[in-house]
């Protein structure tokens, strides 16, 4: 549940905070915001409206630049962003470029008492506000869609910032995120520091989480008996890629598969893009299976999985790929065909949320590296993202983007105004 605290810093009895409408241009300090712990998504409030308010969260983000010496409000250039995003914009420029000609038609989504804020006011400020305050931000409005984790199924994936410099000013450029498959949205982050891993980083993401009763997919390097122990003392489970960076369990996994014993399986075939794809799932119970030792340390281990994939094309010789995991679902309740949907959908992940925001919003290609700027825009075309998808109409993503930037009656019904 969203603690009292960040409702508190969410939505403010002020409407604006950091506010100084002088002259002269606006002056800023990279100095780091209060820590602010992010919202446990647990979602079990009703007291804000299932559309989204934008003004009220941006305006609460903790402003870095000098009092006094602001003369565009934070929660506008904030705002100005995300729109920018919904309608197909990429860069600083067209963050100024759509403000200058389109800003008072934008209206009451944006004040600009002064006017539009300069490109280099974008940049500034998309360097200056630390992360942790948009991610906050985005984890509040998607509590407001989803109202229970219970029986949902959330993948953990890591992806690479490929237009950000690896090696400019300490920050990451490798961010773990958070992925409910049932409602297409990125719930929680964790940047993955340069004198770290995912593997420190993952039981931080799982920490901003309210787990019970949900189902957690990971690739191989989640695979570590800290994780695994974590999802299940949250009343979750897991389902874990197994490779030989745990040798001792992936042997005793190989083995228990090389024998005739009782098992559930499940097949599914599929055709497409000139190929045939079949897959064959089989499931055998841990207890039995494991050695002393490696039953032990893997307690929470109940069901062992084989997938044998072989994909057929024509004038080619058919191609097939084995792989492993693990899983905390009893082997006596859970189905083949329910653990095989966990593993497939596992990939959605990678297609309707990185592939979406490397593509789509073509974030391979910004070239934004300063201090926080990587990491904000980041945040913000997720949130771009994660509005558009709870349009339900037939339209594409990018055609309602496309949409968005002529329509303001449309772009307004996308916000919630």
């Amino acid at each position: 549940m969203v603690s009292r605290e960040l409702q508190r810093r969410l939505f403010p009895p002020a409407p604006w905070v950091g506010e100084a409408i002088v002259g002269g241009e606006s002056s800023y300090v990279l100095r780091r915001a209060p820590a602010l712990k992010s919202a446990s998504v647990v979602f079990s409030s009703n007291k804000y409206p299932h559309t989204m308010e934008t003004a009220p969260y941006f305006s609460s983000v903790h402003d870095p630049r000098v009092v006094g010496r602001c003369k565009h409000k934070l929660s506008d250039i904030l705002m100005v962003a995300l729109i920018t995003y919904l309608c197909g914009g990429e860069d600083y420029s067209d963050m100024y470029q759509l403000c200058r000609f389109r800003g008072k038609e934008f209206k009451p989504l944006l004040e600009l008492p002064n006017g539009c804020p300069s490109e280099d006011s974008f940049e500034r400020v998309m360097q200056a506000v630390h992360p942790d305050e948009i991610a906050a931000c985005l984890e509040v409005y998607t509590s407001q869609i989803i109202k229970d984790l219970s029986g949902m199924h959330i993948a953990i994936d890591g992806k690479k910032m490929r237009g950000t410099n690896p090696r400019g000013h300490g920050e990451s450029s490798y961010i773990l995120s958070a992925w409910v498959n049932e409602h297409s949205l990125s719930i929680a982050q964790e940047a993955v520091g340069e004198k770290t891993n995912e593997i420190t980083c993952v039981p931080k993401l799982l920490d901003k989480l309210a787990l019970d009763g949900a189902v957690i997919t990971m690739d191989a390097m989640g695979t570590q008996v800290e994780i695994a122990e974590q999802v299940v003392k949250k009343k979750a489970d897991f389902v874990l890629a197994l490779k030989g960076n745990q040798r001792h369990l992936f042997e005793d996994t190989t083995d228990a598969f090389s024998t005739r014993q009782p098992h559930k399986r499940y097949l599914e075939q599929e055709k497409g893009h000139g190929r045939i794809g079949k897959r064959s799932y089989k499931v055998l119970p841990a207890e039995g299976n494991l050695t002393d030792e490696v039953a032990r340390r893997w307690p929470m281990v109940r069901s062992l999985v084989r997938v044998e994939h072989e994909v057929i094309k024509p004038n080619a010789q058919p191609t097939k790929e084995t792989r492993y995991y693990i899983s905390s679902l009893d082997f006596n309740e859970a189905s083949a065909k329910e653990i095989a949907y966990y593993i497939r959908e596992h990939w959605g992940i990678e297609n309707r949320l990185h592939w979406q925001l490397d593509v789509t919003f073509r974030k391979d290609a910004c070239r934004a590296r300063k201090n926080f700027s990587a990491r904000n825009l980041n945040l913000i075309r997720k949130f771009a993202l994660g509005i558009l998808r709870q349009q339900h109409d037939t339209l594409s993503l990018k055609a309602r983007r496309w949409k968005c930037s002529l329509r303001i009656d449309y772009l307004k019904q996308v916000l919630g105004f």
